[in-house]
C-alpha cells in the first residue's frame, strides 16, 4: 500500500444500515413536476449482521430523501441520514453508529413485481405491492409499496457465507413522511493542493449539469489525483468529468507524499507556512482525531500523518499534508486474575509506515490458495529487522510482568496471560477504517491499539510463538480461520481438558476477555471442532 496517504484507495462499502428505498414513480398528487424529488420517509430500522464474534443486532431511525431525478436514466439520487445502536452481544458492548450516505436507485418500473400483501402500519392498514430489486453485488431489497409511491416496509438482505448463511438483514418500518423543497441548482467547489491549478468551470450549475475539469501541474510536484469529499480517490487522470446533482467538493492534489515535514512539538503558524485562511481543520490521519484552529497557530503533538484543510466561511480553500517524524508512545492496560497490568511502547512512525507499505491493499486478506502469505503476517513480526524489535520488546515485557507476579512461567498459564493482553486491544471493524478486508501486522495493531479478529489473532500468534521460543516450550501455534471469524490456536505440550479441533489445537478467542485459552464461543464451536468444515471453510494455519 502506498505510503502516500492521499492516494489510498478506500474501498467504499455499504454501511451497516445504509438501506435505500427504491425510487418510485409518483402516481399521487403530492409530487413536484411529476417526480418524487424532495419527498422523504422516516423509518424505524432493526436487523442483524452475522460476523462471527463481531456479530451484532442493531436498531435506530433513518430518514430517506428522494433527491435529484435523472429522467434519462430513470433513477433517483437517494440521501439517507440517521443513526443506529449496534449491540455486540458476544463482546457485551454497544456502539452508536451514524448513517450518512448517497446512492442511486431506479424507478418503480425497474423493479421485479413479487405480488401483493396487506400489512399494518403506523398510518393504518395498507394493501401493498411487493417489489424487489437486486444489485450487482448480490444484495436484494424488497419493498412493500402503497399509496402510489410510499415504501411502508423495506427488507434488505446482503451476502452469504461459505455455508449459505445470510450475513445481513435489516427491516425498515414506516414512521412518517413529508416534503422538503429541493434546490434548483448546485455549486461545484474545487480545492487545490500545493502546485496544482485547475482549468474548467468552477461555481454554479443546474442540477444534472456536466462539469469537466483539468488539473495543471509541474514535474517537480506532479499530480496525485482527484479526491472526493471523504478524500477517497476518484481518479488519477488529470481530467475529471462529473454529473452534478448536489453541492459538490473535489480535491486536486499533488503527487508528493507530504507538503512539509516537521518534528513533534513544533510550534507552527499555518497561515505563514501555507497561506491565509479563516480557519484550519487539522486531522491526525494516523489516529482519526482532529482539531481546529482559527488563528492558524498549532503545535503538532506527536508523530504521524496530518491533513490540513484551510477554509474561508466554511468553504474549503486549500489542502496540505504534513508528516511529523519521531516516535509515539502507546500504553496498554489490562486485568488478569484480579490484577491490573500495563505496558508502554515507543513506536517510530517511520517503522509504522514501513509496515503499512509492506503489502498492497489486495494482499491484505486471506490467500486461500496456499496461506503462505497469511503466515507472513505473523512470521515477519519476528523476522523482519524493522518490525522484530517491537515484538521482542513486547514479549520480554509480558514475560517479566508474569514472573514478577507468578514466578517461572508455566505453559498454559502464561499463554492465557498473553491471550488476555491481546483481548485488551479495542475491537475495530475494517469497515470503520474504510476497507472491506485489511489484515494488519502486529506493529500496526499495536500502534492503532485497535483491530478486528484477524488482527488480534495475528498478534496473539506472534506473541505466543516468540514467547514459547524464548521460554523453550515446544508448543505449536496457529492461526484459525473460519466463516466470518478468526482466532488463535494452540497445541500444548501438556494438554488440558479443553476440546481440540481435528488438527489437535485448542482455541484462543482474541476479541473478548470473557474467554480463557481453550474456551470456544458457542457460535464458533461447530466450525472449529467439526472436521467436515476442514479445509474448505475452516483451516488451521500452523506457524513454523
Amino acid at each position: 500500500m502506498s505510503v502516500n496517504l492521499k492516494l489510498v484507495i478506500v474501498i467504499a462499502i455499504v454501511a451497516v444500515v445504509c438501506i435505500a428505498a427504491a425510487a418510485f414513480v409518483m402516481t399521487g398528487n403530492n409530487s413536484k413536476e411529476s417526480t418524487l424529488s424532495g419527498n422523504w420517509v422516516e423509518y424505524e430500522v432493526e436487523g442483524d449482521r452475522e460476523a462471527g464474534m463481531g456479530s451484532y443486532a442493531f436498531e435506530g431511525k433513518s430518514k430517506l430523501t428522494f433527491g435529484y431525478h435523472s429522467g434519462s436514466d430513470h433513477r433517483y439520487q437517494m440521501m439517507e441520514a440517521g443513526s443506529v445502536i449496534r449491540d455486540y452481544k458476544e463482546m457485551s458492548k454497544e456502539l452508536v453508529k451514524p448513517i450518512l450516505d448517497m446512492y442511486w436507485m431506479s424507478e418503480q418500473s425497474g423493479m421485479e413485481k413479487i405480488g401483493k400483501e396487506t400489512i399494518q402500519t403506523s398510518a393504518g392498514e395498507k394493501e401493498c405491492d411487493i417489489l424487489k430489486e437486486a444489485t450487482g453485488s448480490g444484495e436484494t431489497r424488497t419493498y412493500w409499496v402503497a399509496d402510489g409511491w410510499i415504501p411502508y416496509r423495506i427488507v434488505h438482505e446482503a451476502g452469504t457465507d461459505a455455508v449459505g448463511t445470510t450475513l445481513y438483514k435489516a427491516t425498515y418500518t414506516f414512521m412518517d413522511k413529508g416534503f422538503t423543497e429541493q434546490k434548483s441548482g448546485c455549486v461545484l467547489t474545487v480545492v487545490k493542493g500545493d502546485g496544482v491549478d485547475v482549468e474548467g468551470n468552477i461555481g454554479s450549475y443546474a442540477l444534472g449539469g456536466k462539469a469537466k475539469l483539468t488539473a495543471k501541474y509541474g514535474e517537480e510536484k506532479g499530480f496525485g489525483g482527484w479526491l472526493d469529499e471523504k478524500f477517497n480517490l476518484i481518479t488519477i487522470s488529470p481530467t475529471l468529468e462529473l454529473e452534478l446533482t448536489r453541492d459538490t467538493t473535489v480535491y486536486a492534489v499533488n503527487g508528493l507524499g507530504w507538503d512539509k515535514e516537521l518534528e513533534p512539538g513544533t510550534e507552527t503558524d499555518l497561515k505563514r507556512l501555507f497561506g491565509n485562511a479563516g480557519s484550519f481543520l487539522i486531522e491526525n490521519e494516523s489516529m482519526g482525531t482532529s482539531e481546529t484552529s482559527s488563528d492558524g497557530k498549532y503545535v503538532f503533538p506527536e508523530a504521524g500523518a496530518y491533513k490540513i484543510v484551510a477554509s474561508d466561511n466554511d468553504v474549503p480553500k486549500y489542502v496540505r499534508w504534513v508528516l511529523v517524524n519521531g516516535s509515539v508512545e502507546r500504553e496498554f492496560k489490562w486485568d488478569y486474575d484480579g490484577g491490573d497490568y500495563s505496558l508502554k511502547m515507543e513506536i517510530d512512525y517511520s517503522d509504522l509506515q514501513y509496515a503499512r507499505d509492506y503489502y498492497t491493499l489486495e494482499e491484505r486478506r486471506a490467500d486461500w490458495s496456499d496461506h503462505v502469505r497469511d503466515r507472513t503476517f505473523v512470521t515477519l513480526s519476528y523476522t523482519d529487522p524493522r518490525m522484530a524489535p517491537y515484538l521482542d520488546g513486547l514479549v520480554d515485557g509480558l514475560i517479566s510482568l508474569y514472573k514478577e507476579e507468578y514466578g517461572e512461567p508455566e505453559e498454559y498459564s502464561f499463554l492465557n496471560f498473553a491471550l488476555n493482553f491481546t483481548q485488551c486491544i479495542r475491537y475495530q471493524e475494517d469497515s470503520d477504517i474504510g476497507y472491506i478486508e485489511y489484515w494488519k501486522f502486529p506493529l500496526e495493531t499495536l500502534y492503532d491499539n485497535a483491530g478486528d479478529c484477524e488482527d488480534t489473532s495475528i498478534l496473539f500468534a506472534a506473541i505466543a510463538h516468540q514467547a514459547c521460543s524464548e521460554l523453550g516450550y515446544k508448543t505449536r501455534i496457529a492461526l484459525q480461520l473460519m466463516p466470518q471469524h478468526a482466532g488463535g490456536a494452540v497445541a500444548l505440550v501438556n494438554p488440558t481438558g479443553h476440546e481440540r479441533n481435528p488438527e489437535g489445537f485448542i482455541f484462543a478467542e482474541t476479541t473478548s476477555n470473557e474467554y480463557y485459552l481453550g474456551d470456544i464461543p458457542n457460535k464458533e464451536k461447530d466450525y472449529f471442532l467439526n472436521k467436515k468444515y476442514y479445509p474448505s471453510v475452516s483451516v488451521t494455519i500452523e506457524i513454523q
